[in-house]
């Protein structure tokens, strides 16, 4: 039975730790439970970490070495809890094999990814520390009714798959 990897994509839980000393909260989309029973193919998409090295001046300095290095560990730690699940099968996409026209959709995917995080971090968790306005910026619909997506644009990068692990 084929099931359309778009319709669990929001199953996929977003899940946001920032330092300790912020806040560790995490939403899911409503229906998570009932479509987690569903999915048993994930693409995973590489993962977007990029490190930096604050120098003594206040200067920030991109470690491509540090990043590439957090980018196998996150990769490795993934594939071995996900390995611990009998039922799941997992696949990796390497946006190099992309042809043109999805390596456009992937490139605009993560860019409404990146907005889309933005605005669930402003909107739909409460961290009094964040923002000294936070009371007009939290929307506690959007914590209740977590309801993102990026679209049925993403099911170009495995249309086998039934979830994105971004």
């Amino acid at each position: 039975m084929k099931r359309s990897a778009s319709a669990l994509l929001p199953a996929v839980p977003l899940l946001f730790t920032l330092s300790s000393t912020a806040f560790a909260e995490s939403h899911s989309h409503p229906d998570l439970e009932k479509k987690a029973v569903l999915i048993t193919r994930i693409a995973l998409l590489p993962p977007q970490i990029d490190l930096f090295e604050l120098g003594a001046g206040g200067g920030i300095e991109k470690m491509e070495v540090w990043s590439q290095t957090a980018r196998l560990h996150t990769r490795h730690a993934i594939q071995q809890e996900l390995a611990k699940r009998e039922h799941l099968h997992l696949t990796e996409l390497d946006e190099r094999t992309l042809s043109d026209d999805t390596r456009l959709i992937y490139d605009e995917s993560f860019l409404l990814y990146d907005a889309t995080a933005a605005a669930i971090l402003t909107h739909s968790f409460v961290n009094p520390n964040a923002y000294p306005d936070r009371e007009r910026l939290f929307f506690p619909w959007k914590a209740r009714d977590f309801t993102y997506s990026l679209g049925r644009e993403v099911e170009a990068f495995a249309s086998d798959a039934d979830a994105f692990l971004l």
